[in-house]
Parts: structure tokens; C-alpha cells; sequence
């Protein structure tokens, strides 16, 4: 649908500035960042390089848990269910920050 309707609102410079970085973070323009916004349509954020960066650690301890656990004899079983619930515990996080 073609856009040939012009709607204008005042705002502050805060919020002006506000809206300028969270449209940034989507990969949208400011405009298409609030008319989406306010249809309540879904907003992919993009990742900073710090979450990236945090998100491939945090997945790597997940892993290496798990290995872990893999590793320890069938003696320790408790030990090794706390490694394994360590595990899931970070990809349960994981999960709800970075893919929900």
C-alpha cells in the first residue's frame, strides 16, 4: 500500500532521541520504527557485538558442562546432575534473552 498520508506529533528531544537509537537497533527508519511499534507488529532487534560476544561464551560453558558431565563416572551421580543441570539452566537463559 502506497504511503501518501502524512501524520505529524510533537515529542521531546529525549524522546526523539530515545526512539532514534531503539529504530536504530531494529534496522528500521525512525518512521517505519514507530508506525510499527504502534500497530503492535513484531520488532527484531539486532544484537551488539557485547551480546554476541556474551551469548557464544555463555554457549560454550553450556557445552562444556554438558561434556563434563558426559566424563564423570556413574559414582558421582550427583555431581554429574549438577553439571547437567548447570547446563540446561544456561540454555534456559539463553533461550529467554537472546531468542524470546
Amino acid at each position: 500500500m502506497p504511503k501518501d498520508q502524512r501524520l505529524e506529533i510533537r515529542i521531546s528531544s529525549l524522546d526523539k532521541e530515545i526512539l532514534k537509537e531503539k529504530a536504530l537497533n531494529t534496522g528500521l527508519s525512525l518512521s517505519d520504527y514507530i508506525l510499527y511499534a504502534s500497530l503492535g507488529k513484531r520488532l527484531n532487534y539486532r544484537l551488539s557485538e557485547e551480546e554476541i560476544s556474551i551469548f557464544k561464551m555463555l554457549t560454550s560453558y553450556a557445552n562444556h558442562f554438558s561434556r563434563s558431565a558426559n566424563l564423570v563416572s556413574k559414582d558421582h551421580k550427583a555431581f554429574r546432575e549438577e553439571m547437567l543441570t548447570t547446563s540446561r539452566l544456561i540454555r534456559s537463559v539463553l533461550e529467554q534473552k537472546f531468542k524470546g
